[in-house]
């Protein structure tokens, strides 16, 4: 039975693991399905707009172009592939084409309406204006380019009125040839702009449209031709010309020439020239204008459509003229569902409409931050907030003649700014109850310093004494005062004697080091010879260092005044000196010193055993003692640790070198006058 309960256990869970693949591959499918229905609706939009869409790399190289191309220059999409995309642009064009769209691409950045000559299949040129944006990879390297391209060919009008200005002349001459070129502001520059349809059609492609001379640097390729006459290579063959310069603004606006006439020019072709060139020249600024503002125009819907304000236009009387795409989406209509109603109709508010009557009546705006609101329409969506500002728009007169209401909905942001408030407000009362507690730990810190003080103070006395006791009983038994003793006793008693005045040489740097941490160790300052101080200080550790075969060498001047502790510099001494002597074996500890710049140095040096890298930090930390040969030398670990502290507590500092098998440098280093702190 138990087999058969375990055959069922395992057959449920393939049956549960059967069941849980085949959703999997039905939500698969269903993906799938979707993206397939996402990629067709976005193919038929490509293929169906009146657009170009195209894809560049970043070698300016087509991997992509929509159906519509040959629609446009008779190409269809795969001849565009791996080709440049200045390979299907005069070369005049290329040229202008590379120093456009060359600082762009260095900086990885979009463009927007730029006009462009593309030659079609059939050699005919074509105005495109293209919108395009960057692709890059997940490193922020640029890939390529994503765009759109605009035939604009047919809705150039200062080009096609220019053309037909300059037929125009040409006809009523008897020319061949005409051009219309542009002055550009610094009066320096000649930008190549039209040719007439004869001189297109017979004579040039119109390849240096838009191309720029500089005047200054004219007839520079003919100063090598007799009386400077002759054509460059590859012109077309002029015989005669007439040029007539167009004045506006105190400069010349623009030139206008025609030419091959078969007789010489009169005054009476200089006048037509002049006349229909003058006017021409008024009808393109007009033109430009109109384009300049149509283009204005366009980057405002744009503008309008794509941004994420809440953008609203009314009358004077409040009624709904237009709203965007955000507006309605904030307000849960549709477009078209605001059109000829009143705002305070659908949004009733008293306040509010008193402010907008007050702009239309004062003329100035009016600008409010987080301003709450409540859609009666939709009472679950509770208050929300507004930062909004209301513009005036006026007439010629100055008169409001519509508003400009323009909002964004900060609810979210409010609501972050409350939590904060709420936060900090609570961070506060924690921040009082913890300075409480702290406070109130402080005191009994300080208490608990208090009774370790007391303790110290006590038991340095209760210690010491006895200790005192023992090492002063245990000599006078040593030096056979009390009668003989046999080898043994006195070998244990020195080792009673011994551990005793280690014991209280533990306990007077515990108590030091106490009063120095508490800052209550009294200093006694005064002025006295530091070279005399460390002198005697050494002598005793001759005969110790002598006994260990080491050599102890000091090396002073002859005076050395400092003022300072000098109890405490001893102190300091005997704990380098001891501790020099203790780690050498058969070699040298030398003592230096050296006074300059307002401070004395010190140097005790030994050629002892070293100390390794990984041990660099430990000789000025409590309780450390550094091992040798795997096992840490005799001591209590608190000899240098008291060292460095009674140092810092003079002004100074001590610092160490040393090597492994070379020995150690300490220098400790005091001001020659202490300063109090």
């Amino acid at each position: 039975m138990e087999g058969a309960d375990e055959l069922g256990t395992v057959a449920g869970a393939f049956d549960r693991m059967a069941e849980s693949v085949s959703t999997y591959q039905r939500h698969l499918k269903e993906n799938e399905e979707l993206l397939r229905k996402s990629e067709a609706r976005f193919r038929n939009i490509v293929e169906t707009t009146g657009d170009w869409v195209w894809e560049i790399d970043a070698n300016m190289t087509y991997t992509y172009a929509s159906p519509r191309v040959f629609d446009l220059l008779g190409y269809v999409p795969e001849e565009l592939t791996r080709k440049s995309f200045m390979d299907f642009m005069p070369p005049g064009e290329r040229r202008r084409f590379a120093e456009y769209f060359g600082p762009i691409a260095a900086s990885k950045a979009p463009f927007f309406l730029f006009e462009h000559i593309e030659l079609g299949k059939d050699g005919r040129p074509r105005i495109f204006e293209s919108t395009g944006v960057p692709a890059m990879d997940d490193a922020g390297n640029l890939l390529g380019y994503r765009g759109i391209g605009r035939d604009v060919t047919e809705r150039n009008p200062v080009d096609e009125l220019l053309q037909k200005t300059l037929d125009e002349p040409e006809k009523l001459t008897g020319s061949t040839i005409g051009f219309y070129h542009f002055l550009e502001a610094g009066q320096n520059t000649l930008s190549l702009q039209n040719w007439s349809t004869n001189t297109l059609k017979t004579m040039c492609t119109a390849e240096g449209k838009g191309r720029h001379y500089n005047i200054s640097g004219a007839g520079d390729g003919y100063k090598s031709l007799p009386h400077r006459k002759g054509m460059p290579e590859g012109h077309a063959p002029v015989e005669r010309e007439l040029v007539v310069p167009i004045f506006r603004g105190g400069g010349i606006a623009a030139i206008i020439g025609i030419g091959n006439k078969p007789q010489d020019y009169d005054e009476s072709g200089i006048a037509i020239v002049s006349q229909i060139g003058g006017v021409s020249w008024d009808i393109v600024v007009a033109k430009r204008a109109e384009e300049a503002l149509r283009k204005n125009n366009e980057i405002l819907e744009r503008i309008f459509a794509a941004t994420y304000f809440c953008v609203v236009y009314l009358d004077r009387e409040f009624n709904f003229l237009r709203v965007n795409a955000a507006y309605a989406n904030a307000c849960g209509h549709p477009l078209e569902y605001f059109q000829g109603k009143n705002h305070f109709q659908l949004y009733p508010h008293g306040e509010n409409e008193a402010i907008f009557r007050e702009v239309v009546s004062s003329g100035k705006p009016f600008t409010a931050a987080a301003r709450p609101f409540v859609f009666s329409g939709h009472p679950e969506w509770g208050e929300t907030y507004w930062d909004w500002t209301l513009y005036p728009l006026k007439d010629a007169g100055g008169a409001v003649e519509a508003l400009l209401f323009v909002l964004l909905d900060v609810s979210e942001r409010k609501k972050a700014e409350e939590a904060i408030t709420l936060y900090q407000g609570r961070l506060e009362e924690l921040v009082k109850k913890r300075t409480g507690e702290l406070e109130a730990a402080n005191l009994r810190l300080k208490e608990l310093d208090r009774l370790k003080s007391m303790f110290i103070a006590s038991m340095s006395h209760e210690l010491r004494t006895p200790l005192n006791t023992i090492i002063g009983f245990v000599g006078i038994i040593l030096q056979g005062m009390t009668g003989g003793i046999s080898a043994e006793q006195r070998k244990q008693l020195s080792m009673v004697r011994d551990s005793s005045r280690h014991l209280l040489d533990l306990i007077n740097d515990v108590i030091d080091i106490s009063k120095i941490e508490a800052g209550k160790i009294d200093l006694s300052i005064e002025r006295f010879d530091l070279a005399s101080l460390v002198k005697k200080t050494a002598e005793p550790f001759a005969a110790l260092a002598g006994a260990k075969g080491v050599k102890l060498s000091i090396a002073a001047p002859e005076r050395l005044l400092i003022e300072s502790d000098a109890r405490r510099i001893r102190q300091v001494m005997v704990n380098l000196l001891g501790n020099a002597v203790k780690f050498t074996d058969g070699g040298e500890v030398s003592v230096s010193m050296a006074g300059e710049e307002g401070k004395a140095d010190i140097v005790v040096t030994d050629t002892g055993m070293g100390i390794s890298d990984g041990d660099m930090g430990k000789p000025f930390e409590s309780f450390s003692r550094i091992a040798v040969d795997g096992r840490p030398k005799e001591g209590s670990g608190l000899g240098l640790y008291l060292t460095r502290k009674i140092t810092n507590l003079l002004g100074g500092k001590i610092t160490v070198e040393s090597a492994v098998g070379m020995g150690s440098a300490f220098t400790v280093s005091l001001p020659l006058k202490y300063e109090r702190r």
